[in-house]
């Protein structure tokens, strides 16, 4: 007698307490077995039993909860998904690749020009690192699953869907135009860039240059169906398939007037507004020895018609709006200027800010700031930090309210690390927020020295799958050579280890584009594991190092992580 004729809940008993990776092999066991395991009810337990939390898990329960399962079923297999799940948490739980990408970009440094970061960089025993990474000119979108990146053919921007491998040209006229950095966020696609002709020299060295923002919708092709988003990529030759996305104009407005490529600025969107802060340093240029600082916030609106930059053809359209513009004195009052010793990291958005019922904003937006008492350089501060200080401030968009605070320092004594302080001041309304996912921005980044005396250089947290991908390297590698820079995963069930030598076990071994000398390179070290203190984590092999950290960052979530390498070309990891 097979198991396979047990009643079902005796059978399901024997099933559930398979590993995913063992309950897939069971297919191969005959004809039945390939049958039964491959049903539509057996495969929904079996996904919602090993990957609960799982972007394609998640979709499912909701798919479920909103009746749309049986019409679901109907038109696709769950099968394929249950496999492409196994086979993504495999190789997530060993920290190898299933498939590698490169994809080449243009290297023009007169038409792309990244905005700058801070002058100031760690100093330990002699020896600099950097410590703020200046972000890439592409930009990847976790929702749409796009990469969006500038063309090797200098002819603008492509949008290459990740599932399909698909391309797109993105509708935006580069000529004339400087690049500055590019984002993309809630099916919004903005460019920011700036005038390749000076409008006027403040003297003989200092051009200035007026700056831009270009705003794209991005639409499903085929309506968003969560149907679509679940089984995108399966089984589906990739050249039947049509671009999933269409890119449409939605607006242009101004950004900086008086713009100096080395001012510093740092932008945030959403759905439904745009921020940016600018530090534009004085010099004496303006008459005055304190920066220029700006923290404006717009309303998107509405699209609006496509019209020149110049001015020229039709008058610059009212949306989107400006709602908020705070100034040096405001930023003063709101705890938020930087003066002439900078902290500001970045700043963000609530995911939220429109209130659809009162048609008005609500919501914060939140100023990050770091302090390092190892960092040297022009905007270190005439005060030396006492120990590595992280702060999150959060402003009320409308100004009605509290603002909220939450900081984080450890104090470092010698070697060790001494003690770990934090605090937040709650908004009275808000006290839920304590509760809010560690990807809320109103957490200050304590990940980045959380694991002293490791700096994480850059992170990959995909809250709702608990996954966690970072890069971090030693304060003290420059003394001890055996600490050498980490890229590890975290949050992989137990279950879903194996060993990473299994033949067959990883997709390196396919003609996915790398050299024939991967397997050589990376068979070493693959999948070693460590129990870490914030659990247990499994390390990527140090050859991925160089291909995914050469800019200092990774973006990416349960399905992919990319970053930049050596050669300039981003790397995509597939898992």
């Amino acid at each position: 007698m097979s198991f396979l004729d047990l009643p079902y809940s005796l059978f399901w008993e024997i099933i559930a307490h398979l590993p995913a990776v063992d309950a897939l092999v069971c297919r191969r066991l005959s004809t039945g077995a390939l049958r039964t395991l491959t049903s539509p009810e057996v495969s929904l337990s079996l996904l919602l039993l090993h990957f609960p939390r799982s972007r394609e898990g998640r979709l499912l329960r909701d798919c479920i909860q909103n009746g749309a399962y049986s019409e679901l079923k109907q038109g696709h297999s769950l099968a394929p998904l249950f496999a492409r799940l196994t086979r993504r948490y495999y190789h997530l739980g060993n920290a190898t690749p299933w498939r590698t990408r490169e994809v080449q970009v243009l290297k023009d440094d007169n038409h792309l020009h990244a905005v700058h970061t801070w002058d100031r960089v760690l100093s330990r025993d002699g020896e600099l690192d950097p410590f703020q990474a200046r972000e890439p000119l592409w930009a990847f979108g976790t929702d749409e699953a796009l990469l969006v990146y500038p063309s090797p053919d200098g002819q603008g921007f492509l949008a290459r869907d990740l599932h399909s491998q698909l391309e797109a040209r993105v509708p935006f006229d580069v000529s004339g135009k400087v690049i500055r950095r590019v984002r993309l966020n809630s099916r919004i696609l903005i460019v920011e860039w700036c005038e390749e002709q000076p409008c006027e020299f403040l003297n003989s060295r200092v051009a200035v240059y007026r700056h831009y923002a270009t705003a794209f919708d991005l639409t499903p092709a085929s309506g968003g169906s969560v149907s679509h988003d679940l089984t995108n990529g399966l089984d589906v030759p990739e050249k039947t398939q049509s671009f999933p996305w269409s890119i449409t104009w939605r607006s242009e407005w101004k950004i900086h007037d008086l713009g100096i490529l080395q001012d510093r600025f740092f932008s945030a969107h959403n759905a439904t507004h745009y921020a940016i802060y600018i530090w534009q340093s004085s010099g004496g240029l303006w008459g005055v020895n304190d920066p220029r600082e700006r923290l404006m916030v717009y309303e998107l609106g509405e699209a609006t018609p496509e019209f020149d930059s110049t001015g020229d053809k039709m008058p610059v359209p009212e949306s989107p709006r400006l709602v908020q513009n705070w100034m040096n004195s405001e930023l003063s009052t709101l705890g938020v200027r930087q003066r002439i010793s900078p902290k500001l990291r970045g700043i963000y958005l609530d995911a939220i800010t429109w209130n659809s019922q009162t048609k008005s904003a609500c919501g914060h937006i939140f100023v990050h700031e770091e302090d390092h008492r190892n960092l040297e350089g022009p905007h270190r501060g005439v005060l030396r930090a006492r120990h590595h200080h992280v702060k999150s401030t959060g402003i009320p968009l409308t100004l009605t309210g509290p603002k909220w605070v939450d900081e984080c320092g450890c104090e470092v004594i010698g070697d060790s690390l001494s003690s770990l302080s934090r605090g937040g001041t709650l908004l009275p309304h808000q006290a839920e927020r304590i509760f809010d996912p560690p990807s809320w921005p109103g957490r200050a980044p304590c990940w980045r020295h959380r694991l002293y005396p490791w700096l994480t250089l850059s992170e990959v947290l995909d809250a709702d799958a608990g996954i966690r991908i970072a890069a971090r390297h030693s304060l003290y590698n420059h003394r001890e050579p055996e600490l050498q820079p980490v890229l590890f995963v975290q949050g992989v069930d137990a279950s879903h280890f194996r060993d990473i030598e299994t033949p067959g076990s990883s997709a390196l071994d396919e003609k996915n584009g790398d050299t024939e000398d991967v397997n050589q390179k990376v068979n070493d070290t693959l999948g070693k594991k460590r129990d870490g203190r914030d659990g247990y984590e499994v390390q990527f092999s140090p050859y991925y190092w160089g291909r995914l950290m050469t800019k200092g960052t990774i973006y990416g979530d349960e399905r992919w992580l990319m970053g930049e390498g050596e050669n300039g070309t981003i790397t995509i990891l597939q898992f």
